[in-house]
């Protein structure tokens, strides 16, 4: 049993202990590494309850994790399109206006109604 290379699964925990054994194997698991599932197979049967009780305790630890932070950058990629809607909607209704007015032709044109120039505000970021 002192051998750290032996046949019998899990025995890379052999310095560290049955119990984070079974932690860092379950772990190992819900990373999507099925190679040690036959640790569960030769454990008794209250460290096999253990095991699988650690299991879904880290795979549900997991998943919230994972959904938190999908959670925050929706609500981040949100914030910024609310933050710049308005102007979105501004520029795109004076690229319609200026699409607009080259399609005018000339003759009805009126300096009451298309003035020269526009004043435009912009504020440097």
């Amino acid at each position: 049993m002192d051998d750290a290379g032996g046949p019998y699964p899990g025995v890379e925990y052999i310095y560290v202990g049955h119990f984070f054994g079974n932690l860092i194997d379950t772990f190992r698991i819900s990373m999507g590494d099925y190679s040690s599932l036959t640790t569960a197979i030769y454990s008794i049967s209250w460290d096999n309850y253990l095991y699988w009780m650690n299991w879904l305790a880290i795979v549900l630890f997991g998943c919230i994790v994972f959904l938190n932070f999908v959670i925050a950058e929706a609500c981040h990629s949100y914030e910024m399109v609310d933050n710049y809607l308005e102007e979105y909607i501004c520029k795109s209704k004076a690229a319609m206006i200026a699409e607009a007015e080259g399609m005018t032709p000339n003759r009805l044109k009126s300096m009451s109604s298309y003035p020269k120039y526009i004043i435009i505000r912009e504020v440097d970021d």
